[in-house]
């Protein structure tokens, strides 16, 4: 029900100047989030599904920014090919590298 009644106000909310605002706020908050989390982990992210879904949104933002950038060369971090030469996304990170600890 609840759901049901923020799904009508919404639209009323975002044509307004309080709901524009709200909306430019909160997308600068997880934008924050994001560069900080990108920054943390030196571009290798949590997991597959956070490197997608955080190279993505900082392709959005701006697609030739230093974050894009960045993110690219680690793409490889997560892929491995098989015997058969089929491509796998690997779902835990391993890394020998100290400085990532």
């Amino acid at each position: 029900m609840l759901w049901w009644g923020l799904t009508k106000v919404e639209p009323l909310l975002t044509r307004t100047w309080p709901g524009r605002l709200l909306r430019r706020s909160a997308l600068e908050c997880a934008m924050k989030h994001v560069h900080y989390e990108d920054e943390n982990t030196r571009y290798i992210d949590i997991g597959p599904v956070n490197k997608v879904m955080n190279m993505l949104c900082c392709w959005f933002e701006d697609p030739q920014s230093a974050a894009v950038a960045k993110h690219l060369p680690r793409v490889a971090d997560y892929l491995v090919r098989s015997l058969h030469a089929d491509m796998f996304v690997q779902l835990h990170f391993e890394s020998n590298d100290q400085t990532l600890q």
